[in-house]
């Protein structure tokens, strides 16, 4: 199936959200919470930046960023899992985001 013959599959069950419903806002996909895990590095980030809108970047620790995604609602991955790779992800893409607002 093709992107928008699944997209417009879509629409014909949720036609409220039109072609944005597979946008991902806070956490959240089409009115559904999707669960976080270490692979959902860019959507723990965006949850990050809205949480904390006014976080300077060079303050930014490897630790508050674990500290942080842990304590999000929708995070459920093994806490021991987690490794500097996937935190410098993390806050390599909370970082372009940054930039590319500016």
């Amino acid at each position: 199936m093709q992107k928008s013959a699944w997209r417009d599959g879509l629409s014909a069950i949720m036609p409220e959200h039109g072609h944005e419903r597979n946008k991902l806002v806070r956490g959240k996909w089409a009115g559904w919470t999707m669960p976080l895990n270490w692979d959902s590095t860019y959507e723990i980030a965006m949850e990050l930046r809205r949480l904390h809108p006014s976080q300077q970047m060079d303050e930014l620790s490897l630790g508050q960023i674990h500290a942080w995604t842990l304590a999000l609602p929708e995070f459920d991955d093994d806490p021991a899992l987690v490794n500097d790779d996937i935190l410098y992800a993390i806050l390599q893409d909370w970082l372009e985001e940054n930039l590319n607002d500016d």
